[in-house]
């Protein structure tokens, strides 16, 4: 287990607080019974003697800073890679490939070995950017040299990337807030394991999916096509339904005047407050280790909050508060229990067993298909 996680499953931002660590497990484990739950009674262990095992290593010392000017440059490929953002925009590779060390005749093939020895092992880039590569340094011309240098399997992959379109659509990533990249290979983790859960799925394996699905908000970045897995999990566990919010929402006021709808084809709910009493019934409850997923419009910039109660005689329960842009369109929501906190900042250990959520809504702000998924 990686130390992202581990903090992420402890519900910490990363610290080396041992007794903070120690604290937070301790609650979590009083409701983990390892005879209902084995795996995740398991899995919290593991969280709890990964995190203390980051909290009683050294600090590892500053890297050396890179020599020459062909160091230099690596550093600045290094930075770009990093960074999602900056990786998938084809000029920031463009102002890279466009420096003197690309084309000088004492620097070119240093820069080429070295620049692919560094993509042997972090290969996830668009398409664009393979084609500038390419370009600039005559992989494909030089195929049969470089293979005495690079596996054919790497050359071959660049050679594939160069002349087929990209399946993943890179302009689609987004950085999750707060979140900075600890290392070259954090979006690349993402990646490997998106195409793993969607191969899992493809095969019609479903154990542990909704889990690992969960698992990769400790990388920082999110793509929408994580989302198209979260639907296909669920058609595959039969979990989605076709109901609207109203079958389940007690109270609330439609919004007849309302011209945009919903993924659902539904029109949407508009009150101050909309909360449902029904979801500990069995009809609606929760599954297993599901998320949570709601639509939301406004016409202007706003703001909601969602809580989940497990009591009656709960005051504040376990909230979340999400943005919303305006402009008339609808977005869609998919939140995890770990996204609910109580005002101790305890994280919700499970949609299971609540028995209400509230929405606090303006009249801005309009709701549909509120789905377990």
């Amino acid at each position: 287990m990686d130390k992202k996680l581990a903090f992420q499953i402890l519900g910490l931002s990363e610290t080396k607080e041992e007794e903070q660590i120690r604290q937070s497990y301790l609650t979590l484990l009083k409701g983990t019974n390892p005879e209902d739950d084995p795996e995740g009674f398991k899995r919290l262990r593991e969280a709890y003697e990964e995190a203390l095992r980051f909290a009683r290593q050294q600090d590892e010392e500053d890297e050396e800073e890179p020599q020459g000017e062909i160091g230099l440059w690596m550093k600045r490929v290094r930075e770009i890679y990093r960074d999602i953002l900056l990786r998938r925009e084809a000029e920031n590779w463009k102002a890279l490939f466009d420096d003197p060390v690309c084309a000088g005749l004492d620097t070119f093939l240093e820069a080429r070995g070295q620049l692919l020895g560094f993509l042997a092992g972090h290969s996830f880039l668009p398409q664009t950017v393979w084609v500038l590569l390419d370009q600039t340094f005559h992989v494909m011309e030089d195929f049969d040299a470089l293979k005495e240098e690079f596996h054919v399997n790497f050359l071959r992959h660049i050679e594939y990337h160069v002349n087929t379109g990209d399946f993943l659509d890179y302009s689609l990533f987004e950085a999750l807030e707060g979140c900075e990249p600890e290392n070259d290979e954090e979006a690349d983790d993402y990646i490997k394991e998106y195409f793993d859960i969607k191969n899992r799925l493809e095969n019609d394996e479903t154990e542990g999916v909704s889990r690992k699905l969960s698992d990769m908000k400790r990388h920082g970045v999110y793509h929408p096509y994580e989302d198209v897995e979260r639907l296909r999990l669920s058609i595959r566990l039969k979990v989605v339904g076709t109901r609207p919010y109203a079958d389940c929402f007690a109270a609330g006021e439609m919004s007849d005047q309302l011209e945009e709808v919903g993924y659902g084809g539904i029109k949407g709910i508009c009150a101050d407050a909309v909360i449902s009493y029904r979801i500990g019934e069995p009809r609606y409850e929760a599954p297993d280790n599901c998320s949570f997923s709601f639509d939301l419009w406004a016409a202007e910039d706003t703001s909601v909050k969602v809580t989940f109660y497990k009591d009656e005689e709960e005051h504040t329960g376990y909230s979340t508060t999400v943005k919303l842009e305006g402009g008339g369109k609808w977005k869609n929501y998919v939140l995890d229990p770990e996204d609910f906190k109580s005002e101790t900042g305890k994280s919700l250990e499970s949609f299971k067993n609540t028995i209400s959520v509230m929405f606090q809504l303006d009249r801005n702000a309009v709701l549909n298909n509120v789905l377990w998924l």
